[in-house]
C-alpha cells in the first residue's frame, strides 16, 4: 500500500499602491511532485492565470510542466530546470514548448 503526503498552502502577493502585483496562488504537494496555480492581475484590466507540476529530479534541479490556463488541460511547456536570477530577483526557467 502507498501512503501519499498531500500538502496544500495558499499564497497572496500583494504590493501596497500597486495594482500589477495583485497575484493570488496555492501550491499544492502530492507525493514527490509540488503543484501550483496563480492568477494574477497582468495590468490594462486583464487577468492571468497559470499552472505548473514541479519535481526535483535525480541531480536536484526542478523539472516539470506548465500551463498558461487552467482551462486547456493540457500541458504548454516543459522546464528542465529552474534558476534563480539574483541581479533581476526573480526565477528563470529553461523549458520546451510543444506546440513549436
Amino acid at each position: 500500500m502507498k501512503i501519499s503526503v498531500c500538502t496544500t498552502k495558499y499564497i497572496q502577493l500583494y504590493s501596497m499602491g500597486s495594482h500589477n502585483n495583485n497575484k493570488t496562488g496555492i501550491k499544492k504537494e502530492i507525493d514527490e511532485n509540488i503543484y501550483f496555480v496563480v492568477v494574477g492581475y497582468c495590468g490594462g484590466g486583464v487577468y492571468n492565470e497559470f499552472y505548473s507540476k514541479l519535481k526535483y529530479n535525480d541531480d536536484l534541479k526542478i523539472t516539470g510542466y506548465l500551463s498558461h490556463s487552467t482551462g486547456s488541460g493540457e500541458w504548454e511547456e516543459e522546464i528542465s530546470s529552474v534558476y534563480f536570477d539574483r541581479e533581476n530577483e526573480q526565477f528563470n526557467l529553461h523549458k520546451r514548448d510543444f506546440f513549436n
